[in-house]
């Protein structure tokens, strides 16, 4: 039986390492970002548990993610994970996990949390958050704002989740198979673990631009200094020249290698074929010290438009695929 005693015992507190200084920002500090035209709040990458055998993989410690939903999903499911770090450059992905963050803490259990995210007025929400002292005074300042309440709103009922949400039991019929095994909203364990981590303050997020190499290389020393070592480096498809330069790439991965253990694991995705309605994401799992001595960038490039018969030129380097073409 899933206990979180067990699962969590001696896991320190941000306060306990010292990680509660890491990039804490309050709802007016959130950094702006104008050139952000496109904001991915709501989940896209579909089929998540194909990474069960990489996450399985993962030693303790830090699990840092880009991105919303991805990182919940991600630290719900590597069990050696003691902390979650969610980074992004977007605002309105800050937003949603601090205000998500919030909502972990408030919540009773996974039922009630379900309550909190999509039927609960604002002023129900406030009511309770004056009674619970494990909310910080800028998480109810957070709840507090008309605005983030409606971006909230907007945001859960946004068209994109519908793979996500639809992975709700529906009248006992089980549950859709984007998100099958690999879901907070409907596992009790993955909720538990990730409210456990919400309770004791095993969540942050902070504003990270992976094309910054000075800022890169700040959260890195600050995470040495607190002797804090990842567990798993999730870039979802940051590595896209869209959104990351080749040389950025390279960059930021070798600064992670020096905060990784040799078990250390970078988990990936790319789209591996394209259709219409939603496409099949594939993911991988590289060791991070081993990829630090090679051309992540290159690797991370043969992977597009992946296809069975040229995987090899992938395959040599990484370590786990959610297809079984290697």
């Amino acid at each position: 039986m899933f206990t979180l005693v067990s699962l969590l015992a001696g896991a320190p507190s941000w306060a306990q390492t010292g990680l509660e200084s890491v990039g804490v920002y309050s709802s007016d500090q959130v950094p702006a970002n104008p050139s952000m035209k496109t904001s991915f709040v709501s989940p896209n990458e579909r089929d998540p548990q194909e990474a069960l055998g990489i996450w399985n993989e993962a030693p303790g410690g830090l699990y840092l993610s880009v991105g919303t939903e991805r990182g919940f999903i991600g630290a719900s499911l590597a069990n050696n994970t003691t902390h979650l770090l969610l980074v992004d450059v977007d605002p309105k992905v800050m937003i949603y996990d601090r205000m998500n963050i919030a909502l972990m803490k408030l919540s009773k259990d996974r039922k009630d949390y379900l309550q909190l995210r999509y039927k609960t007025s604002q002023q129900e929400w406030l009511r309770r958050a004056s009674l619970d002292s494990r909310l910080s005074k800028d998480e109810i300042q957070v709840l507090s704002s008309a605005e983030n309440y409606k971006f909230w709103k907007q945001a859960v009922t946004f068209k994109s989740w519908f793979m996500y949400d639809n992975a709700l039991p529906k009248k006992d019929k089980g549950e859709g198979k984007e998100f099958n095994k690999a879901n907070y909203l409907v596992y009790d364990d993955q909720f538990l673990r990730l409210k456990s981590m919400a309770d004791s303050g095993r969540i942050r997020f902070t504003s990270l631009n992976l094309n910054d190499q000075t800022a890169v290389s700040h959260l890195v020393k600050q995470l040495s200094d607190l002797k804090i070592k990842i567990s798993v480096l999730d870039i979802s498809n940051a590595w896209w020249g869209t959104y990351v330069a080749e040389s950025n790439i390279n960059y930021f991965v070798k600064e992670f290698a020096k905060i990784s253990t040799s078990e250390s694991l970078l988990l990936m995705t790319e789209k591996a074929y394209f259709k219409k309605g939603p496409s099949r994401w594939d993911y991988f799992g590289f060791r991070v010290k081993e990829l630090a001595d090679q051309n992540a960038a290159l690797i991370f490039r043969k992977s597009s438009g992946l296809q069975p018969g040229i995987v090899n030129a992938l395959g040599e380097s990484a370590l786990f695929c959610s297809r079984a073409l290697l």
